[in-house]
């Protein structure tokens, strides 16, 4: 587990590729990240939201990703948000 971290720990700090790569990482690297927050490791859940946060913050600053022109990827990231980190 701690080789994916330090992998995916490796492509958040690049903003210009996830921002390149931005339907792959909203699509196949979040949703995991977000299911990791519920761990009962403790390490696991730490690293695992600071890596969320950290890119779906960069997807969250409109100067760098227009919410109306990436409607969809938007939508995608709430959806991930509000069902897996917020459940009701």
């Amino acid at each position: 587990m701690h080789t994916v971290f330090v992998i995916v720990e490796a492509i958040a700090q690049h903003p210009t590729l996830l921002l390149e790569f931005h339907p792959t990482v909203i699509d196949k690297l979040l949703p995991p990240l977000s299911q990791l927050v519920s761990s009962t490791a403790g390490d696991t859940r730490a690293q695992s939201l600071r890596l969320f946060s950290e890119m779906a913050g960069l997807y969250l600053n409109q100067e760098q990703f227009d919410p109306i022109q990436h409607k969809n990827e938007t939508q995608k990231l709430h959806h991930i948000t509000l069902d897996t980190l917020l459940p009701q």
